[in-house]
């Protein structure tokens, strides 16, 4: 709830907001974030960002050996672009948000490393991630038939 608030209050809105949050996965291994916030009732639900505040965020995944990756990103903004403070404060907020995703991909690598996705269980909530699996099979398998 804090790192709301303080979205709300970077773009200097007292009162409710209407938050936007949308990320797309391009595989094999980049994620799109558009993340805002505008004054509730002004438009943003509907497509209207003009009264808001939009921040754009590029996490690109790169693997190093079959158990580590290297993980980089970066974020553009459209509000108080001359605001160093603003900056530090976004910067610090993206970078602990970051490390604590750090502490939980180390975690499932652990988890995960070497068990077999068969036979698992196709719930809801499973749903985004057992389709990126598929993609990803479907990927892999297309790039060995390239040269067979």
């Amino acid at each position: 709830m804090t790192r709301l608030r303080s979205f709300a209050k970077a773009g200097g809105f007292d009162g409710k907001v209407d938050r936007w949050q949308t990320t797309t996965w391009l595989a094999p291994s980049t994620l799109a974030f558009d993340v805002g916030c505008a004054k509730a009732d002004t438009g943003a639900v509907d497509g209207d960002r003009t009264q808001g505040i939009s921040i754009w965020s590029t996490h690109m995944i790169t693997p190093e050996t079959d158990t580590s990756t290297h993980y980089h990103w970066a974020y553009v903004r459209d509000f108080a672009l001359n605001d160093d403070k603003m900056t530090a404060v976004l910067h610090d907020g993206a970078k602990a948000t970051f490390e604590e995703d750090v502490v939980m991909i180390e975690a499932q690598q652990q988890r995960l490393g070497g068990i077999s996705f068969e036979g698992l269980i196709d719930i809801n909530a499973d749903n985004p991630p057992l389709q990126m699996r598929r993609i990803m099979d479907d990927l892999i398998a297309a790039e060995n038939s390239v040269g067979s």
